[in-house]
């Protein structure tokens, strides 16, 4: 990509002051006054300028792949500039902002007490979390798995893309015992899905070896729990059950 905006001054043995002399310089801060100009102060100031311009317009060019062209116009380089900051944000099609930080929207919790925020002051032996981000190119946080592997309850989480948004898919299990045949009860999830219930399956627990007509069942589901049947014939048996939802 071509870039115009050329460093001036900028070879071996150029014709420019040193940094000492340039920072001592008087006109540096009132400006050149009239009488003879001198060729050195004035390729020194140019030369500050030129570089800064050639690296501002090589950064435009190196994050959007486009020229960067000296035409006496300021609106495409404009443009252009806000599509380079732009793409150092993941967006090289638009412009973006920074909102101000607060207790509520920092990824460390402010709350006064907060060990975790010690971390960010340099005390290696304190964590700290990140908060859970909503949209798929979000870092993943340790809270996004929580989980309780526990029997005969529990359930575990696993974070998912769907709908264009980070989603929690959650698959938990249980055990109703005792159901006489052709009886059911209901049983309450150990978390409650957040958005739906997808599906479940529940099935006959032989506690005893003996050989019965019997198998498991579930309806009535909801977010936040179903109802399991002993669809045989068995007089007492435990309906071993799970659902997914997320």
């Amino acid at each position: 990509m071509a870039n115009d905006f050329l460093v001036f001054g900028g070879g071996a043995g150029a014709n420019v002051i040193s940094q000492v002399t340039y920072s001592g310089l008087a006109a540096r801060t009132a400006g050149f006054s009239s009488g003879v100009a001198q060729s050195a102060q004035l390729n020194k100031v140019w030369r500050q300028s030129s570089i800064m311009s050639a690296v501002l317009a090589q950064f435009i060019s190196d994050r959007t792949g486009l020229d960067v062209l000296d035409d006496g116009t300021t609106a495409t380089i404009l443009a252009n500039l806000k599509a380079a900051a732009a793409a150092v944000n993941g967006d090289a099609t638009k412009t973006f902002s920074v909102a101000a930080a607060t207790a509520a929207n920092h990824a460390v919790n402010r709350a006064a007490g907060d060990a975790r925020w010690a971390a960010l002051a340099g005390l290696a032996s304190q964590a700290f979390d990140v908060a859970a981000g909503a949209n798929l190119a979000s870092a993943l946080s340790a809270n996004e798995f929580l989980s309780v592997l526990t029997w005969p309850g529990g359930y575990f989480r696993v974070p998912v893309g769907y709908g264009g948004a980070k989603r929690s898919l959650i698959f938990c299990w249980g055990q109703a015992p005792g159901l006489g045949g052709g009886s059911g009860t209901g049983v309450t999830f150990p978390v409650t899905f957040p958005n739906a219930f997808l599906t479940a399956g529940a099935t006959f627990v032989n506690t005893d070896g003996a050989s019965y007509a019997a198998s498991g069942g579930y309806g009535n589901p909801t977010a936040s729990g179903m109802t399991v049947f002993n669809n045989g014939s068995s007089a007492g048996s435990a309906i071993s059950w799970y659902a997914i939802g997320y």
